[in-house]
């Protein structure tokens, strides 16, 4: 099936529907999920900066990690070391599809 995002009404959130070949999915909403594995959510925001980056959030906390220029980690709350190398692995691991989702997202270009 693959991706597919259709424009919804001016002003509305853009709706997104699931691969159903895949373990992820990316959600109708403000915060589209783009993708979850175990207890860890990657998704991002649709109103806010325009870097690209992807937070990931986990049943203890949630860090934010840049895309590009290189995947970097940006900030985050309740997390330990061990947990922000999990979760930088599972950026690294999904960055084709968090590159791919941000750009049906906000558009062609990185920057909204």
């Amino acid at each position: 099936m693959g991706l597919v995002a259709a424009r919804a009404a001016p002003g509305s959130a853009r709706r997104f529907e699931c691969d159903d070949r895949a373990d992820s999915c990316l959600s109708t909403g403000m915060s589209p999920t783009v993708f979850r594995e175990g207890s860890f959510r990657g998704f991002f925001f649709s109103r806010e900066e325009p870097r690209m980056h992807v937070h990931v959030s986990s049943p203890d906390g949630e860090a934010k990690f840049w895309i590009e220029p290189l995947i970097a980690l940006a900030g985050h709350t309740g997390l330990g070391k061990r947990q922000l190398v999990t979760m930088q692995l599972l950026v690294e691991k999904h960055r084709d599809e968090i590159v791919r989702s941000w750009k049906a997202h906000f558009g062609t270009s990185a920057a909204r």
